[in-house]
This record gives structure tokens, C-alpha cells and sequence, in this order.
């Protein structure tokens, strides 16, 4: 599962299902671990809110006032995990992933958490992007650039796979050789 998908889910499903993403998985990035972060921000102010609410009740008259503004805590709340699930959906294309209000929140409450998060999504371990048509096994013929956009390996033969029982034909680049190492 990407840390995109994992955004996704702890976005929609609050701070539960974001608290066992931030803690279970270590190849979170840092987008990622703020998405996480703004989302159990959101479930604290919520609890928060019915915690005061319920105390307030418990005074003539002021008790009152709390219905109004539940409804308006309340509705705030669904406009930022509304927010926050774009956010998450726009993981790849957005270099921030903070909301308004919550971001600065996150970070003051979770800065140190957030701060161990990777800078770029993980890679496989050959260095190879995966496949969905491989079953989720690194394919050899494509390589990663920094922009996290699968590209062409220049160095694999055009003509598909190498198999070792057909002989195989030349392979020309008309830059010259190159070296992936470089």
C-alpha cells in the first residue's frame, strides 16, 4: 500500500486508522505523516468540543448556547477532513499537504513525529518501479526519476525482455552507451 493510499484511508477513516498508519509503518514520508497528524488533529478538537459541550450542559442557560455552536465545531470539522482528503489525493502533485488551522496544529503537537518521516516515497530495492501487471514485482525495464514518474530504462533492449532461449538482436542507441550511474 502507498503512503498515498495510506493518506487516503487515514483521512477517511480519522484518527484511529491514521494513528496505526503513523506508528506501524516506518517508510512514511513526511507528506504522509502530516496528513496523519491533521487528521487526529481534527478527532481531538471534535472530543475536545464534546467534552466542554457536556460540562457546559451541566450550567442553566449556558448549556443553551452549546447546541449553535456544536453545530458549527461540528461542521467545521467535516469542511476539514474534506480538506484534508483532498489533500491527500493531491499527494503527488502538492509540494505541502498542511490544511489551514490544522497544519500549524499538527506541526506544533507533532513536529518531532512528523520530522522523522522520509523526504521522498521509497523506492524498490533494485531500484525499480513496480508494475501493476507484475503482481507487484519490481520491473526491470523501468527506472524511477526524482519526480516519482515511472520512465523508460535507456539501457533495456526495445525489443521487450531479454529470454535467455532465443538469440538475442543487437541493440543500437543512437546516443551512444550510457551509464545509470552516473
Amino acid at each position: 500500500m502507498t503512503n498515498k493510499i495510506r493518506s487516503i484511508l487515514g483521512s477517511i477513516f480519522g484518527w484511529v486508522v491514521s494513528l496505526i498508519f503513523m506508528l506501524a509503518f516506518k517508510d512514511n514520508t513526511k507528506k504522509s505523516m502530516t496528513i496523519y497528524s491533521q487528521a487526529i488533529c481534527i478527532a481531538i478538537v471534535q472530543i475536545g468540543w464534546i467534552i466542554v459541550s457536556t460540562i457546559l450542559k451541566l450550567i442553566p442557560y449556558v448549556g443553551l448556547i452549546t447546541i449553535p455552536v456544536g453545530i458549527v465545531v461540528h461542521i467545521g470539522c467535516v469542511v476539514f477532513i474534506i480538506m484534508n482528503i483532498i489533500k491527500a489525493c493531491q499527494y503527488d502533485t502538492v509540494s505541502s499537504t498542511e490544511i489551514p488551522l490544522f497544519g500549524k496544529m499538527a506541526n506544533a503537537i507533532f513536529g518531532k513525529i512528523i520530522a522523522k518521516g522520509v523526504d521522498f516515497e521509497p523506492v524498490e530495492a533494485n531500484g525499480g518501479a513496480v508494475d501493476p501487471n507484475m503482481n507487484g514485482q519490481p520491473n526491470p525495464n523501468m527506472n524511477v526519476n526524482p519526480n516519482m514518474n515511472a520512465q523508460p530504462n535507456p539501457n533495456m533492449n526495445p525489443n521487450g525482455p531479454v529470454n535467455p532461449t532465443q538469440p538475442q538482436q543487437p541493440f543500437n542507441n543512437p546516443n551512444g552507451p550510457t551509464n545509470m550511474n552516473q
